[in-house]
C-alpha cells in the first residue's frame, strides 16, 4: 500500500458505497479524511470506522456556498486539500468543486 502520512483528502458521498469505502482505504493509509454527505448519521457511521481521525461535514454538494465554507474551513485548519474524491451522485458536482 501507499503512504498517505499527511495528507488531506476530502471525499464527497463518504456516507456509503464508493465514498464510504474510499474513505476506509485513503485513511488506512494514513490520509486525514474529510467527509461530506447529507447525513450525518451516516458520515459519522463512517467516521468511527476509519483507522485515523476524520472529520465529517453534513453538506448537500450542489449548494456551491456550503462547499466553499467546507473548503474554507478545511483549509483554515489543515492548511491544504491534497485529495478530492468525487463520489456524490448528483449532476455538476465536479464542475463546482473544480471552480471551488
Amino acid at each position: 500500500m501507499f503512504n498517505l502520512n499527511g495528507r488531506i483528502a476530502v471525499i464527497t458521498g463518504a456516507g456509503s458505497g464508493m465514498g464510504a469505502g474510499i474513505s476506509k482505504k485513503l485513511s488506512e493509509a494514513g490520509a486525514f479524511v474529510c467527509l461530506l454527505g447529507r447525513s450525518i448519521e451516516k458520515l459519522e457511521e463512517t467516521r468511527k470506522s476509519l483507522s485515523n481521525p476524520g472529520a465529517s461535514f453534513r453538506c448537500d454538494v450542489q449548494d456551491e456556498q456550503a462547499l466553499l465554507r467546507i473548503k474554507e474551513s478545511i483549509v483554515s485548519t489543515h492548511g491544504k486539500i491534497d485529495i478530492l474524491v468525487t463520489s456524490a451522485a448528483a449532476p455538476g458536482v465536479v464542475s463546482k468543486l473544480e471552480d471551488t
